[in-house]
């Protein structure tokens, strides 16, 4: 049932962030604004930025910052 309405709300509905802070913990995460990717995350645990490092790091052209929220919101429901 959880896949199912994941689907469905990934198909009907536009991905997008609601505020401007996420898209840019996602591109401090991606090291656009330096040289590397940076897990150093304001307001977030950088625990959550040391995690998510080496996903930039063998992979920096996905967006793991969005891809880790939408894992969460999976595994929450």
């Amino acid at each position: 049932m959880n896949i199912a309405f994941c689907a469905f709300t990934l198909y009907f509905t536009d991905l997008k962030y609601e505020e401007a802070d996420d898209f840019y913990f996602g591109a401090q995460l991606s090291g656009a604004y330096s040289s590397a990717p940076n897990p150093r995350l304001f307001f977030i645990n950088s625990i959550f930025g040391f995690l998510l490092r080496p996903l930039y790091v063998f992979s920096p052209g996905l967006n793991w910052y969005l891809i880790f929220q939408l894992g969460l919101a999976f595994v929450a429901f």
